[in-house]
C-alpha cells in the first residue's frame, strides 16, 4: 500500500506524543493498525500497548484488523515465532473502551478499595432511576428542613407547579461536574472566583475576566458602526441633494467616536454615554434616486442595529448592578455546592448498598487508584500508577475530540511525556451531551508544533491526515465550504484554513455529479422539526419519481426503483416517516430496520428474569419482572 507523507509520519514516528487530526475517510484506523503492526514486527509485544476506543464495536474492529495484519505478516515470515506468539496473545491485548479498561484495573484492586466481590456495573437506565429517586428524596428533605440555600435555588430554577425543572437542572449540572477530576472542589473554586471578580468590579468592570472580553466585543461592534457611518458620509459627499443629511450623520459619527473613547477607558463612562440616547433625525430622501434612498435607509438601519446590539447585550446594567449580580451568582453557586454535595452522598450511599458502580464511578475510582497526595498534600502518582506507566510502551486513544477532562487526566497520569498517540477530528465532535469537551483536543492541537525535521527533538507534535479516500470531489468541496464558515471564530478557536480535506480518491466515480439539498428548521421547535422531516421525505419521494420517469443511467438504460437506496445516519424515528412518504407516492420500497434483538420486549423481560436470578438485590430487574404479564 502506498502511504501519504502524513500517514508515513504517523506510522514511523517514535518517542513522541502525537496528536493526529484525522479527517473523515483519511484512513486513520488503517494507519493505527499499521503503526501497531510495525511496532510488533520490530520486537515489541502486543501486551506493551494500551489502545482505547470510544465504542466496543470500534475496539472489536481494530482487534480484527490487527489480527488480519499479523496474519499477512506471518504469511511473509512463516518462521517468525514472535509473530505467532503475538497472534495468540492478541485476544488478551488491552484494546477496549475507557470504561472496560477502568473496570479491569478496578477489579484487580477490589480488596484495596474495600469493594465487595459482588460489585457490578449498573446499566445507564438503572443508574438514572436511582439518581432520580435520590434527588427527589433529597428535595423533599430540604423542603422539610427549610434549607436556605435550597430555597434560593427553588426561587431561581424552580417551576411554578412542580420541581421537575429544578431536579433536571441539578441532575444535569451534577452529570457535567462529574466529568471533572476533584469535582467536589470545582464549585468551591468557582465561588471564590466570583467573589474575587465581584471585588474587581469595584475598580472597573472591564478589569474583570468577563469584562475584558466584553470590552473587546464592544470595541469591535463600535468599529463596525464607525465603518458603516464613514461609508454613509462618503456616499453623501458624492451624492447631489444630500447636504441636509450630512449634519445628522456627522452627529451620529461624533456619538460613535465618544462611545469608542468611553469603551477604551471604562465601563462606567460607556454606560453613561450609552444611557444618553441620542436620536438621529429622520434622513431626507426627497429628490434622491430609489437606489440611493434605499442605500441610505439600509445603512442607517444597520448602524442603529449595531448600537442596539451593544446596548442590549453588553451595556444594560450599571456597575453597581453588575456587582450585585456577581454576589448573587456567588450565593447561588454556594447553594448549588451544598445541595449537590448532599446529593452526591445520598447517590453514592444508594449505589454502595446495591453493590454497583456507574460508568462515571469507574473513571473516578481509577483516578483515585492512580493519584494520591504527598506529605504536603500535593498530587502524586501512586505506586500502581508508576507500575502501569512503566509497563505501557505506548498509549493510543481514538476519538480524542470526545474525551472529558477526567479521562484526559487519567491518560496524562498513565502516559510519559513522549508515548501518547491521540487521534481525533474536531469536526466529528458530536457528544457534548455526554460531557465531551472538544476544547481539550483543540488545546493540544494549538499547543503542539507541526511534525517536521525541525521538531525532531520535541516530545510533542501534531500531524494532519487531510487526504480523503472515501468521498467524491464534490462532497469534499461542499464539506470544506461548510466548515470554513462554521468553524471560524467560535469554540473551534482557529481558522479552518490549512485543515481542509484533500480529495485523494482515484476511481471512475470522481466526476459524478452530486446534488446537495439543505433542510432547515428551528431546532428548538419540536413540532417544526417533525414537520420538516415529513417535508424532507416528500421531497425525496418526488425526486425519486423524477429520476425514474425522466432520467437514465450512464449506460443509457432507464433507472429503476431498485437502483435507488436511502441511507440514514440513524434509523430510529426516521425510517417510518420516509417509508410512508414513498408508499403514498406509489414507490415500492423495502426497509431494513436495524432493531436490536435486545430491545424487543420479550427479550428484555427474559434478561430481567435472568438478572433477578443472578442477583436478587437488582431491584430494577425484579420490578420489571413483577410488573410483567408473567
Amino acid at each position: 500500500m502506498k502511504w501519504t507523507v502524513s500517514q508515513t509520519n504517523a506510522i514511523k514516528s517514535k518517542n513522541k506524543t502525537l496528536l493526529i487530526s484525522a479527517g473523515a475517510g483519511s484512513g486513520k484506523t488503517t494507519v493505527l493498525t499499521r503503526r501497531l503492526t510495525e511496532r510488533i514486527l520490530s520486537g515489541d509485544s502486543v501486551e506493551d500497548f494500551l489502545v482505547v476506543t470510544f465504542t466496543r464495536a470500534a475496539a472489536g474492529d481494530l482487534r480484527e484488523k490487527l489480527y488480519d495484519s499479523l496474519n499477512e505478516a506471518i504469511a511473509s515470515q512463516p518462521q517468525n515465532r514472535h509473530l505467532f506468539n503475538q497472534l495468540f496473545m492478541l485476544s488478551g491485548a488491552k484494546i477496549s473502551t475507557i470504561h472496560s479498561f477502568c473496570y479491569e484495573i478496578i477489579k484487580k484492586n477490589f480488596a484495596v478499595l474495600g469493594f465487595s466481590p459482588k460489585m457490578r456495573i449498573a446499566d445507564e437506565t438503572e443508574a438514572v432511576i436511582i439518581a432520580r429517586n435520590c434527588m427527589e428524596e433529597l428535595v423533599d428533605y430540604l423542603y422539610e428542613q427549610e434549607h436556605r440555600g435550597f430555597l434560593l435555588l427553588v426561587d431561581n430554577f424552580g417551576g411554578e407547579k412542580s420541581d421537575d425543572t429544578l431536579i433536571e437542572t441539578l441532575m444535569s449540572l451534577y452529570s457535567r461536574l462529574r466529568a471533572f477530576h476533584n469535582y467536589n472542589d470545582w464549585l468551591a473554586v468557582q465561588h471564590n472566583n466570583l467573589l474575587e471578580q465581584a471585588e474587581m468590579v469595584k475598580s472597573g468592570f472591564f478589569n474583570t475576566v468577563l469584562g475584558s472580553k466584553i470590552q473587546e466585543k464592544i470595541i469591535f461592534w463600535l468599529g463596525e458602526a464607525r465603518t458603516a457611518t464613514e461609508e454613509v458620509l462618503l456616499f453623501l459627499a458624492h451624492s447631489a441633494g444630500s447636504e441636509a443629511n450630512i449634519t445628522p450623520i456627522e452627529a451620529l459619527m461624533s456619538h460613535i467616536e465618544a462611545l469608542i473613547n468611553a469603551a477604551e477607558h471604562s465601563y462606567n463612562l460607556l454606560y453613561a454615554e450609552m444611557s444618553d440616547k441620542k436620536r438621529t433625525p429622520p434622513l431626507k430622501t426627497k429628490g434622491m434616486s430609489e437606489e440611493d434612498a434605499l442605500f441610505l435607509k439600509d445603512s442607517k438601519s444597520k448602524i442603529t442595529d449595531y448600537l442596539k446590539h451593544i446596548r442590549v447585550n453588553f451595556c444594560r446594567l450599571s456597575e453597581e448592578r453588575i456587582y450585585e449580580d456577581y454576589i448573587s451568582t456567588a450565593d447561588i453557586n454556594r447553594a448549588l455546592k451544598e445541595v449537590l454535595e448532599l446529593f452526591d452522598l445520598r447517590f453514592s450511599d444508594a449505589k454502595k448498598k446495591r453493590n454497583i458502580l456507574d460508568y462515571s464511578d469507574l473513571e473516578h475510582v481509577l483516578a483515585q487508584l492512580l493519584e494520591g497526595k504527598d506529605e504536603n498534600g500535593n498530587p502524586k502518582p501512586t505506586e500502581l500508577c508508576e507500575r502501569l506507566r512503566q509497563s505501557l510502551k505506548e498509549i493510543y486513544i481514538d476519538e480524542y475530540q470526545d474525551v472529558n477532562p477526567l479521562q484526559d487526566h487519567i491518560f496524562t497520569l498513565l502516559s510519559r511525556k513522549n508515548n501518547r498517540f491521540m487521534v481525533g477530528d474536531i469536526k466529528q465532535s458530536i457528544y457534548r451531551f455526554r460531557n465531551a469537551y472538544p476544547d481539550i483536543f483543540v488545546n493540544y492541537k494549538d499547543a503542539f508544533p507541526d511534525y517536521s525535521d525541525d521538531t525532531a527533538d520535541n516530545d510533542n507534535a501534531r500531524i494532519f491526515l487531510k487526504e480523503n479516500f472515501r468521498c467524491g470531489r464534490a462532497i469534499i468541496s461542499f464539506v470544506n465550504s461548510v466548515f470554513s464558515t462554521v468553524t471560524t471564530g467560535n469554540a473551534f478557536k482557529r481558522e479552518y484554513k490549512g485543515e481542509e480535506l484533500v480529495y485523494a480518491k482515484n476511481d471512475e466515480t470522481a466526476g459524478f455529479p452530486v446534488t446537495v439539498a439543505l433542510s432547515l428548521y428551528d431546532n428548538k421547535d419540536k413540532n417544526e422539526k417533525q414537520i420538516t422531516k415529513e417535508k424532507e421525505a416528500e421531497f425525496i419521494a418526488a425526486e425519486i419519481k423524477r429520476l425514474v420517469e425522466s432520467q437514465r443511467k450512464a449506460d443509457g438504460s432507464p433507472i429503476k426503483y431498485s437502483d435507488i437506496a436511502l441511507l440514514f445516519s440513524a434509523v430510529r424515528g426516521r425510517v417510518r416517516i420516509f417509508e410512508q412518504a414513498l408508499r403514498r407516492a406509489g414507490i415500492p420500497c423495502i426497509t431494513e430496520q436495524d432493531e436490536s434483538l435486545f430491545q424487543m420486549p420479550e427479550i428484555m423481560l427474559a434478561i430481567s428474569a435472568l438478572k433477578t436470578v443472578d442477583n436478587p438485590t437488582d431491584d430494577i430487574s425484579l420490578c420489571a419482572l413483577l410488573r410483567s404479564s408473567l
